[in-house]
């Protein structure tokens, strides 16, 4: 039986020297691996070679033609018929607010830059259960099917309320159609 001053007492560690090199062996495994992690995204980027549209300074003067301030997801950009091959140059996932504008529309990004994606280059709006392996409910994501150097690619924005996508949906298609007339 063990008795309770036994219980009290904590086993002494016998090796001192050997915990703290495995501590800093793993320490140095995780770092490498993050480096590693950063590396291939960078080198994904340069293998990519693409640059931004660039945002019109008049874009950020005019008024919206949807609704004002929306906010959504964005999911990131992806190549059209490459759906888990995100392209590095549009950035990762998050936070924006949406703003439609005749010139075109609009992502301002949290923690990234801004994606501005003009209306002469937008082929198509659609929505899609989800996006890059992943579904995201009922009302799916929205997706602005458009040319980038040449290349068709797909964005992804998420809204929480249904009403919101539409209304983006309606705004970009509405914009579309006074081009066409």
């Amino acid at each position: 039986m063990v008795s309770a001053d036994q219980l009290s007492q904590q086993a002494a560690v016998t090796d001192w020297p050997l915990r703290l090199l495995l501590v800093m062996l793993t320490l140095v495994v995780i770092a490498l691996a993050l480096w590693g992690l950063r590396r291939g995204w960078q080198n994904r980027g340069r293998r990519q070679d693409l640059t931004l549209p660039a945002v019109p300074a008049a874009v950020t003067e005019m008024p919206s033609r949807g609704p004002e301030g929306v906010r959504g997801k964005y999911l990131g950009t992806v190549p059209e018929g490459q759906p888990m091959e995100r392209l590095v140059a549009a950035g990762a996932v998050a936070q924006a607010e949406v703003i439609v504008s005749p010139a075109g529309v609009l992502l301002r990004r949290q923690g990234e830059g801004p994606l501005f994606v003009p209306h002469d280059d937008i082929v198509s709006v659609s929505t899609s259960p989800g996006l890059l392996m992943r579904y995201y409910g009922r009302h799916g994501v929205l997706l602005i099917n458009w040319q980038w150097s040449g290349a068709m690619v797909s964005s992804g924005i998420w809204f929480a309320d249904p009403d919101d996508q539409s209304a983006v949906r309606d705004a970009i298609e509405h914009v579309h159609l006074e081009e066409v007339s």
